[in-house]
């Protein structure tokens, strides 16, 4: 899942269900993408992914999550709609109802950096992947940020 620089912004693209999973998400993050683009055909009795899954999925990797599904009715198929924008912090940006909408949105790449300042877990991941000792970084950011 290759990112890919368009206007400034480090994008990303998943297909429809690919960002139901954490770890892809969590992937293109971690390759720098600032705003990741979906695509998706989205069933109407799915409207828990579009309103919980995809800002939790914002929030979790400090991106923006640009979501956006069919409308309508296809072939005896009811889409969902809700398409949405989907800031860092997990707040919506621009959000559409049911029907077919074009959502625009103003992107300010410094709130992705104020989102990983406060989600240093990103870093961290970083660490251990190229096989350094964060154990002790790790145990000392867990313990302050949990107050135990």
């Amino acid at each position: 899942m290759p990112v890919f620089r368009w206007r400034g912004v480090t994008c990303a693209t998943l297909i429809c269900y690919d960002a139901e999973f954490p770890e892809t998400l969590r992937h293109v993050a971690a390759e720098g993408a600032q705003l990741v683009l979906v695509p998706t055909a989205l069933g109407a009795q799915w409207l828990v992914v579009a309103q919980n899954l995809i800002p939790t999925r914002a929030f979790e990797n400090g991106v923006y999550v640009a979501y956006a599904n069919s409308a309508g009715t296809e072939n005896g198929l009811a889409f969902l709609g809700a398409s949405c924008i989907v800031a860092p912090d997990g707040t919506a940006a621009a959000r559409a109802g049911a029907a077919a909408e074009i959502l625009m949105a103003d992107l300010d790449i410094g709130r992705v950096h104020a989102a990983h300042s406060r989600l240093p877990d990103l870093d961290d991941r970083r660490s251990l992947r190229l096989g350094g000792d964060q154990s002790d970084s790790i145990r000392r950011r867990t313990t302050r940020d949990c107050n135990v």
